[in-house]
């Protein structure tokens, strides 16, 4: 029987909830984790033109009653006032729809995070070891060191006939015996990072090499993503792109053109399911939340997006792609979300 490398079994020794010994940390694999990630939510400002909605259902795997802390951001990962704190009992769920969310918030707040038509922005789930008004960017913030929280994330239209979902971004409690390259998403709370280096550094643990060597070029290669085209369906994707440096606000693309040393648009090709290129393109991410459109096309494929920089090897990038069916007929509605691949 091949052995697990050295970092790797002490990791699996030491990690807080039976139930995750199987995770990595430096991945976003699908185990319970002390907190989460809505990397997206979209909400139309007007419900009777604009139907859809975000709703999340967060659930206490563990064995007693936990306290966690919500709060919204806008696509540039700036903190809104719209926060709170819901003690959940072992195998509790909270549910919430971000429309009722931001119903009550105040006019600032909705302002900031209207874009066209709707409300975007993204969510952060922490768990905590006491209620608090802090987000997880500031000082003092009561971070609890358990992974015991699983998320869902459902995007709905339902008065348009369908709906789909996907589970949150699960991080995880890293031990400090590990490489520092694999935590610290927030700078505190010693959360797993899922930046270039991270999920470099935990593919460098699987396969035996010690120490991790970080992320050598300071890029994420590639994003791949599935794209749906069908011209009697409608069919129509949408690439969510999530890329927040959580000591900054705004994406690559700014920050690359703040600095002036690395690229501030990136290389994006679309593919038929055949492997012919049908697009070449370059788009910018300035956002932490970015959101990429294609529609009219009468073929399926993918989308490969190429060399997003880290300048700050710290960049946490995460990936999905929504694919649609809407055509005439409200009964051939559908939809399908899937994450994407990510090389780094």
């Amino acid at each position: 029987m091949r052995k697990l490398p050295l970092l790797l079994a002490l990791f699996l020794s030491l990690l807080v909830v039976p139930a995750a010994l199987l995770a990595i940390p430096g991945t976003p694999d699908h185990v319970p984790g002390a907190s989460l990630i809505v990397p997206y939510f979209e909400t139309g400002i007007d419900s009777s033109v604009n139907p859809h909605d975000t709703l999340l259902a967060v659930n206490n795997q563990g064995p007693t009653s936990r306290i966690i802390h919500y709060h919204v951001w806008d696509i540039d990962g700036v903190p809104t006032t719209i926060q709170g704190n819901v003690t959940l009992a072992p195998s509790q769920t909270w549910s919430a729809a971000l429309r009722d969310l931001i119903s009550v918030a105040s006019p600032a707040a909705k302002s900031q995070l209207t874009d066209g038509a709707f409300y975007h922005g993204f969510i952060t789930i922490d768990g905590v070891s006491a209620a608090t008004g802090l987000n997880p960017q500031q000082a003092g913030f009561p971070f609890l060191f358990v992974n015991f929280l699983e998320g869902y994330i459902y995007y709905t239209r339902l008065s348009e006939g369908s709906a789909n979902g996907i589970t949150m971004v699960p991080l995880e409690v890293v031990p400090a015996a590990l490489d520092p390259l694999l935590r610290d998403f927030y700078n505190l709370g010693r959360r797993e990072e899922i930046d270039a280096s991270a999920r470099l550094c935990a593919d460098q643990l699987v396969q035996g090499t010690t120490p991790c060597t970080g992320n050598p070029d300071n890029l994420i290669n590639r994003i791949q993503l599935r794209q749906f085209g069908s011209t009697p369906l409608a069919g129509k994707s949408r690439l969510v792109i999530f890329t927040w440096n959580t000591h900054l606000t705004g994406g690559p693309s700014a920050r690359c053109q703040a600095l002036g040393t690395c690229p501030e648009v990136y290389p994006y090709k679309r593919y038929r399911e055949d492997g012919t290129l049908v697009a070449d393109l370059t788009f910018r991410f300035d956002h932490v939340v970015n959101l990429i459109d294609i529609s009219g096309t009468p073929d399926s494929g993918w989308v490969s997006i190429w060399n997003i920089p880290d300048p700050d090897n710290d960049w946490q990038i995460y990936a999905y792609s929504f694919n649609s069916a809407q055509p005439a007929s409200s009964s051939l509605n559908w939809d399908a979300i899937f994450e994407g691949y990510i090389v780094p």
